[in-house]
Formats: C-alpha cells, structure tokens, sequence
C-alpha cells in the first residue's frame, strides 16, 4: 500500500468517546490530527498517538509547557514488565506532546482537538510506558512520575503503523505534587488505548495491555516521584 494510501487510512480513524472537560457526559468525535506516515522497515513500527493533558481551570500560569512520555523496551510475564538486558536496556523512546498556550485571565477548555498527534519509530519489540514527565520550557522545571505500580504495554510487529486510542493525563497539582497520579483515569479504563494497527496486508485492532514493573534506572530517574 503507498503512502497516500495509508494517510486516508490514519485521518479516516477516530473514536467516539466521552468528553473529559464536561460538566456532564456528552459523545466527542475523536480524529487524529494530520498523520504524515513514513515508510516502515520490516525490523521497526511506527508508533501514533495523541496525549491529551487535562488541566483545571485554575492552574497556575505559566505553568508547565509540554509533557515527555518514556517508553522502554522489555519482555512481559504475567503482567511484569522487565527492561531488556544488553544494548537494548540502553534505549528510551520518547514523545513530547506541546500543551495549547493559554493567556492568563482568557477561559478555557482543553480538548483532544488541541493537541497535535506525535509519532516514534519503534524497533520490533514490546514496551511499556514507564516514566511522564512534564517540562516548564522558560524555566526548564521538570516533575517526573514513575508508573512502576500501574501502566501499559504494546507490542511492535516490524512493518505496522500504530494508531493509539485516547490517552488522557492530568495536569499536575500546584501542590501535593507526590501523590499525584497522572495515568490513574487513563489506566482505569485501558481499553480506550486500543486503536488500529496497520500492517503490510491488513488493518487489525491494536490492544494495550496492564503491566508494573519494579523501579530503576533503566526505567525511571531516580528523581522521579
């Protein structure tokens, strides 16, 4: 299949889910933004998705200005991710999803709409999320998570393209910063993270799955909450 072929496929994609920033439930039709696909070697994937970070209406300003998602390669039993050992232990794949800039006093309300969908090339493999970070960019202050008691993995084929579901995270607090948990709403309901994959012959659903895994290096800075 060319590439044209495969943007009509990734633009035509969405999901309908309920509205985060609602007062009460209401459908929002949920669509990538524009996807430019590369071409795919049969030894790597390439991974898309969409972060959405939910932030309260009455968060501090400035404030952060993107959010760094870690993904690292391991091996899964019975739900355990391990980080692979050797070279490949060496690697973190990252994405930053850009918070939309608001002016201070000017309401708001964030949407999927609002964020550009990111991309990774991922070698054949699996991975699990490990570490969220958010990054204030004029001050460069960062506040790290580690998702060590409760996150997700996927798996790469070689060849596929991965088009990820809805992946919210939420904001964190002005205070109380350690006890915040950013997946905890996304993680509730893993199944809004399945989404399609496309592969050199078909198009199949793609299916995240609930992984922990134990804390160190390999994963999480040690200056990660």
């Amino acid at each position: 299949m060319n590439t044209s072929s495969l943007i009509s496929t990734a633009i035509a994609l969405s999901v309908v889910t309920f509205s985060p920033f609602a007062a009460k439930a209401e459908t929002d039709e949920r669509r990538l933004s524009t996807v430019y696909v590369k071409t795919v070697p049969p030894h790597k994937g390439e991974l898309h998705i969409n972060p959405t970070i939910i932030r309260d209406v009455g968060f501090e300003r400035p404030g952060y200005t993107d959010a760094e998602l870690v993904f690292v390669p391991v091996e899964t039993v019975e739900g355990v991710a391990v980080p692979l050992d050797g070279k490949d232990s060496q690697d973190r794949f990252k994405i930053t999803a850009s918070l939309p800039p608001r002016e201070a006093g000017t309401p708001f309300t964030d949407t999927p709409r609002d964020y550009r969908t990111q991309d990774v090339i991922l070698p054949k493999g699996a991975y699990a999320l490990t570490e969220i970070s958010f990054l204030r960019e004029d001050t460069q202050e960062r506040v790290s998570y580690c998702l060590n008691d409760g996150s997700f993995a996927f798996d790469v084929l070689g060849g596929d393209i991965i088009f990820m579901g809805l992946l919210d995270l939420d904001y964190p607090p002005n205070t109380g910063k350690a006890q915040h948990k950013p997946a905890a709403d996304m993680l509730s309901t893993i199944e809004q993270l399945n989404g399609w994959r496309k592969t050199w012959t078909d198009l199949a659903r793609f299916e995240a799955r609930r992984v922990t895994f134990n804390r160190d290096e390999r994963v999480c800075k040690s200056a990660s909450y």
